[in-house]
């Protein structure tokens, strides 16, 4: 398994210090820290919402291959992506 599997401790948490809204399915995000708006297409907002502490990186790729029906491979990259990017834009608790 990859790198980002195998680390099933890790449990990605959102800051809880972000102003978020809903807004036709998908979630706008608004960090006062840096003055940056974020937009969260759906798959990117179904990630968002399991980045609550209570969920490892195996439960969510598990999640998405149910939700949007597709295979784990897939699911594991979009993750990747959606969390490197998550953590680049620092959205995530370190």
């Amino acid at each position: 398994m990859t790198e980002l599997i195998e680390k099933k401790a890790d449990k990605p948490v959102r800051r809880n210090d972000l102003l978020v809204r809903e807004v036709e399915n998908e979630n706008i995000i608004y960090d006062h820290t840096n003055n940056s708006v974020h937009s969260l297409n759906i798959t990117a907002k179904f990630i968002w919402d399991f980045c609550d502490g209570k969920h490892n990186l195996s439960e969510i790729v598990k999640a998405i291959t149910s939700k949007f029906n597709i295979d784990s491979d897939t699911a594991h990259g979009d993750l990747k992506k959606t969390i490197d990017s998550f953590k680049k834009n620092h959205l995530l608790q370190e």
